[in-house]
């Protein structure tokens, strides 16, 4: 019997919490191995696994100052598996038989709770670039905070503009709450995901150095999802093929290009494990790799 050297179950996952810890911590509060029981009421349906509720723990919980969880992530280095769909999916195998079982049991809880709970490897906490010190982990956490933001913020943002909503012809009303909604939603991920910041900022150094310039996006994923024509109900049967087949996504990525500049055309490819909200975070990841490399190919340094 012995006080352990660090209350962290790996090197791996010390060096994760240093992480969220450096990008998160000047304003909010990070905790470790934090019970599960303190984050969840129990629910009286699932008394068999009442046992390993009150014994597990969360590796890291996101709170505010004042101690209101925010969203958990475990950090499963010896699987290094990932949620994918509100379920565990694991890479690498490991003594623990019940290992799929004991994730698949944390992420129910959260979704039933509506609680953001999301599983990483070390992958998600690789830096995204050479110079760039923020992680996928950090772009999770972004999109987290930045959809709650959007959803305390609607009802109050709407209310504000109530007036110039009603004044709008019955055609053009819908239209004009979707504009006044996806200001709103650009604003929080611009306040919330320093991914999304960054990005845009990138786009601003690059238009204004070398001017006015095009670029498209592709977006992929391994395993290929078959297309669908929009509107979907015209094919109900191909898009029910998209979205089964979007669940069993291992990778997205996305291929940012861009034209017309001095330097010629800038070519970025990016990919990410689909965990969390992976396949909109790839795209912002994207553009800001790309629009990166053009900095650094116009100025001869490093961009931003």
């Amino acid at each position: 019997m012995a006080v352990r050297d660090s209350i962290f179950g790996s090197m791996g996952e010390a060096r994760g919490f240093r992480s969220i810890e450096h990008t998160w911590g000047k304003k909010y509060r990070l905790c470790p191995q934090f019970p599960m029981s303190a984050l969840f009421t129990p629910n009286p349906r699932w008394r068999d696994t009442a046992n390993y509720f009150f014994k597990t723990s969360m590796d890291y919980v996101l709170c505010t100052n004042e101690g209101r969880p925010l969203l958990a992530i475990d950090f499963d280095g010896m699987g290094r598996g990932f949620d994918r769909d509100g379920e565990y999916v694991q890479i690498e195998a490991t003594k623990d038989r019940y290992r799929k079982s004991k994730f698949d049991f944390k992420l129910r809880y959260a979704i039933e709770n509506s609680f953001p709970y999301h599983i990483v490897a070390s992958e998600e906490f690789k830096f995204l670039g050479d110079g760039i010190e923020l992680t996928l982990v950090d772009g999770i956490i972004g999109s987290v905070l930045s959809r709650r933001s959007f959803a305390e913020r609607a009802p109050a943002f709407l209310e504000e503009h109530a007036e110039d909503i009603a004044s709008q012809s019955a055609w053009y009303k819908s239209e004009y709450i979707e504009d006044l909604l996806t200001e709103l939603e650009f604003d929080c991920d611009w306040e919330n995901n320093p991914i999304t910041r960054k990005s845009w900022e990138a786009f601003g150094r690059v238009r204004d150095i070398v001017g006015n310039f095009g670029w498209s996006e592709r977006p992929f994923s391994e395993p290929e999802c078959p297309s669908f024509d929009w509107p979907p109900w015209n094919d109900l049967e191909r898009f029910k093929a998209r979205t089964d087949a979007v669940k069993k996504v291992s990778t997205w990525g996305c291929v940012v290009t861009i034209r017309d500049t001095p330097v010629g055309e800038v070519s970025e490819v990016v990919k990410i494990r689909n965990v969390a909200n992976a396949y909109s975070l790839v795209v912002d990841i994207a553009r800001w790799m790309a629009w990166n490399k053009c900095l650094r190919i116009s100025l001869g340094r490093d961009g931003i």
